[in-house]
């Protein structure tokens, strides 16, 4: 099992499990085909996090901590696309954008939100982005790149086919 551990400033240090399932396709050149991973008790865990950083911000309410969090994600989010997101794979125009854009254009995000346009789905697939910025990049930018979307009701995402590349999970052949 993964644990997260926080370290604050004070040198007492917060250690925090994490269990997640995980399921992954690989072709031959054992490159990802496909993945999936679970975060049991997410909702839980994010409300402990957020709870944590609001004792540790000295935050009034969970509206501050979250306020605080999503500048402290942003800015980690819009320094990996400075870094890794130039040429064709560039999403904002400058910083500024980036961090306006990732602050005040969407919202944080639920625990069910991983998949939706929000800064908890950009932060995700920020710690994609240096090993395939091509592929990852749209995933951090405004448009989302077809993974940080709304595009889909609940009704329409759910009977979708989850593992196309994968005939056992899937059930085709």
């Amino acid at each position: 099992m993964p644990v997260l551990s926080t370290r604050p400033k004070t040198g007492s240090s917060r250690i925090i499990p994490v269990t997640i399932d995980t399921f992954i396709a690989r072709n031959d050149r054992r490159e990802i085909l496909q993945y999936d991973a679970t975060f049991r008790w997410f909702g839980f865990l994010l409300d402990t996090l957020v709870a944590t950083a609001a004792k540790k911000l000295g935050a009034p309410s969970r509206v501050e901590a979250i306020t605080t969090l999503a500048h402290t994600l942003a800015t980690g989010i819009c320094q990996v696309h400075d870094k890794y997101c130039t040429g064709a794979g560039k999403q904002y125009g400058d910083n500024a954008e980036c961090m306006n854009f990732l602050t005040g254009s969407i919202r944080y995000g639920q625990d069910y939100e991983l998949g939706r346009n929000t800064l908890l789905c950009r932060s995700v697939h920020q710690q994609m982005v240096q090993y395939r910025p091509e592929v990852h990049c749209p995933h951090i930018g405004p448009a989302g790149g077809g993974m940080c979307v709304d595009d889909q009701t609940y009704e329409e995402n759910a009977p979708e086919k989850y593992f196309p590349n994968a005939p056992i999970v899937s059930g085709t052949p």
